[in-house]
């Protein structure tokens, strides 16, 4: 029951959207600097979208083997805009893993992306529709 509820896509959307990203004197999800980026063209945010919409598109496709294909694809290139950001942030601003809170938030976010990872990736070689 819980890894369902984990593996599923909102939820490992909604965790890497609610990843705290910490400065010197303020704590923010991740989804706040995303969107500001985005419209200012920032290439992370770029990536990140591109990896949204694939997910967005997966949810509305009825073969399964695409749509694990395309959740997949997806979390991962959101996984990737993810650690662009991070590497783009200046060093005296790299608080993700000093504090206690945004780094277990990273852990969070991380563990729901496994296990969304995992659960497509099983459907997609085992050939059915659920763990």
């Amino acid at each position: 029951m819980l890894v369902k509820i984990i593996s599923h896509p909102a939820i490992a959307l909604l965790s890497v959207a609610l990843l705290l990203v910490a400065g010197p004197s303020v704590i923010m999800p991740y989804g706040i600097p995303f969107v500001m980026n985005l419209l200012d063209g920032f290439y992370p945010s770029m990536i990140g979208a591109v990896g949204l919409v694939l997910l967005l598109v997966a949810a509305f496709i009825h073969k399964w083997s695409t749509r694990a294909l395309l959740n997949i694809l997806g979390i991962l290139i959101v996984q990737v805009s993810v650690i662009l950001f991070l590497m783009q942030l200046p060093e005296e601003n790299n608080y993700p893993t000093y504090h206690g809170l945004p780094l277990m938030s990273l852990i969070l976010a991380g563990i729901c992306t496994v296990a969304f990872l995992l659960k497509n990736c099983n459907q997609l070689l085992s050939g059915t529709k659920s763990i």
